[in-house]
């Protein structure tokens, strides 16, 4: 569901944003044209910056310990939207080491989207968000952990592949944006949504195949990077496959280029770097056809495209036509894939003037979340910058092949880009870097204005990684003001949900964990009296409870349907 919305008009805090820029210039004007009163040569490089890989760290010690100071305000997200709840289903399922569940008994009670129930139980998503979330619940006991240290760790991530490009200093100032605009405030780092996993892969992929032929490189080093660039690819296409390949082919096209041109030992290079990657690269592939098998019975069917098979009618890519609607067990079900499809305006794409506003509402909303008024121009110049050295072209390159990538598809949400985050970084930072090289106090005062301009504007809530958050957190009221109740009851329970006429589909109730018969309250479909039934014998010595909820006012009541 299309729940990442902005708060207030993108337009409006827009100009806050360019607002600030134009405030700032005059000021950094003034620090540029007196900062050689200042002995600023005489500073050297702390401790901590001394090396590429105590800058990294520092970037992920920043993060870590600014969202550890919000947690006061913003503590523990709870999960709000539907795919929220299927990733949380994978990491308790991973949690209790399996690769998937038996398909409970009476299933047709507990059918929700973003669920496959049949051949198993399981959350229709690839595995990446999964293992981070489960391993913030096996380890800490709560899965957001594992979203706040992947996260911090994206962040560093961005550092380290910044340092492949820009000399020291930028990278830290790339992997601070990234700080401020990602792990602070942004849905990121306060949901279960995902975004960073699939930026890490692309930050992994992009540093180590520009590093991995360098030249005075060890060869110990190339087998890293290389089995880098390897692992890399495998989370993205773990976390986002489909634009984690139209990001992934310069890369591969870079690689094979560098590889062929190479003009030491080919027996090197063959063993060093060509050998890890493709061991890797197969053990990757085969760990994903594995769990495939696992989850719907074939190598080659993921979970997702199970889902959409069996549940949906309408295209995922633009040109697309629409197939046959599905027959349904639930109206719910069914309620709630109408309601997606109104939304979404699937039906709606019939025409090029149809099209061309679709395509530049997902522009404007990628634009305002990775960009902004304040770093467009750097991005734009550099670019441009890019283009023109040899070095960038594959970060260009990367960077519109994922545009194409997200151009063709009709969903739109923010993380859908997140495989070309590293590219959004470097591009920034070489175009700040660029106007910082023309050594005249304009250009410089304005490398300044536009930094600051980001940071300060994610801080006062009118960016878009700020804005562009979960604002629907009455999803869950019903469901809370029930669990508060019952968890004051003896005994375990199992709740049957009606929906009202006037609720919104999206606004699900009906998930669970990995193991159902286990868990204290389990929440079911109710689908009539003699199916409702039914699950007295497959779920005994259980309180049976009827919730309804039209989303403003919730009924919970013991019920008797098990005499």
């Amino acid at each position: 569901m299309e729940v990442v919305k902005a708060a207030a008009n993108p337009l409006q805090a827009g100009v806050v944003e360019t607002g600030f820029v134009l405030l700032l210039f005059p000021v950094a004007l003034l620090i540029v044209r007196y900062a050689h009163r200042i002995p600023l040569r005489s500073l050297k490089p702390g401790w901590l910056l001394a090396t590429p890989t105590r800058r990294t760290m520092l970037v992920i010690a920043i993060a870590l310990l600014g969202r550890a100071l919000l947690f006061p305000v913003l503590g523990i997200p709870s999960p709000i939207v539907t795919d929220e709840h299927a990733y949380l289903l994978t990491a308790d399922t991973f949690a209790h080491l399996r690769l998937t569940n038996a398909t409970p008994p009476g299933w047709e009670h507990f059918e929700a989207f973003h669920v496959n129930l049949q051949p198993t139980y399981h959350g229709t998503y690839p595995v990446g968000q999964g293992l981070v979330l489960a391993a913030g619940q096996v380890l800490f006991g709560q899965p957001w952990f594992g979203v706040y240290l992947s996260t911090a760790l994206l962040c560093g991530a961005l550092c380290w592949a910044l340092q492949a490009f820009v000399p020291m200093g930028w990278d830290v100032l790339g992997g601070t944006l990234a700080v401020v605009q990602l792990a602070l405030v942004s849905y990121w780092m306060n949901s279960y949504w995902g975004g960073s996993v699939a930026a890490i892969g692309g930050a992994v992929a992009m540093g180590s195949v520009t590093r991995v032929f360098g030249e005075g490189i060890s060869n110990h080093r190339r087998f890293i990077l290389s089995l880098g660039f390897a692992i890399g690819l495998v989370v993205l296409g773990n976390s986002r496959p489909f634009e984690g390949l139209a990001f992934s082919i310069p890369l591969l096209v870079f690689f094979v280029v560098r590889f062929v041109k190479y003009q030491d030992s080919r027996t090197v290079v063959v063993l060093w770097v060509l050998a890890p990657l493709l061991v890797a690269g197969f053990m990757g592939l085969a760990a994903m056809a594995y769990y495939d098998i696992a989850t719907t019975g074939k190598p080659f069917l993921m979970p997702y495209v199970l889902h959409m098979h069996t549940y949906a009618p309408n295209p995922a890519f633009i040109g697309q036509r629409f197939g046959e609607w599905p027959p349904y067990r639930n109206v719910a079900i069914e309620s709630l894939w109408r309601e997606i499809i109104k939304r979404y305006g699937y039906a709606d794409i019939n025409s090029a003037s149809a099209v061309f506003n679709k395509e530049m509402s997902k522009a404007l909303t990628y634009w305002w979340f990775y960009v902004g008024p304040a770093l467009s121009f750097p991005v734009l110049l550099g670019f441009i910058y890019c283009l023109t050295q040899e070095r960038l072209r594959v970060v260009a390159y990367s960077t519109l092949a994922t545009c194409c990538a997200v151009a063709v598809t009709i969903d739109t949400e923010p993380h859908y880009f997140s495989v070309a985050t590293v590219a959004i970084y470097i591009l920034a930072v070489e175009g700040l870097r660029y106007l910082w090289l023309q050594h005249d106090v304009y250009s410089r005062a304005a490398v300044i204005a536009f930094a600051v301009a980001a940071v300060l504007a994610t801080a006062s809530g009118n960016s878009g990684a700020s804005r562009l958050k979960m604002d629907l957190l009455e999803h869950r009221r019903a469901k809370a003001e029930a669990m508060r109740r019952l968890a004051v009851e003896p005994g375990k329970h199992l709740v049957l949900i009606s929906y009202a006429p006037e609720h919104d589909p999206g606004r699900e109730l009906v998930y669970n964990g990995a193991d159902i018969a286990d868990e204290r309250i389990i929440w079911a479909r109710s689908l009539g009296a003699g199916s409702d039934k039914e699950l007295c014998l497959d779920y005994p010595s259980r309180i049976f409870w009827n919730l309804t909820t039209d989303d403003k006012k919730t009924t919970l009541q013991v019920i008797n349907i098990c005499r």
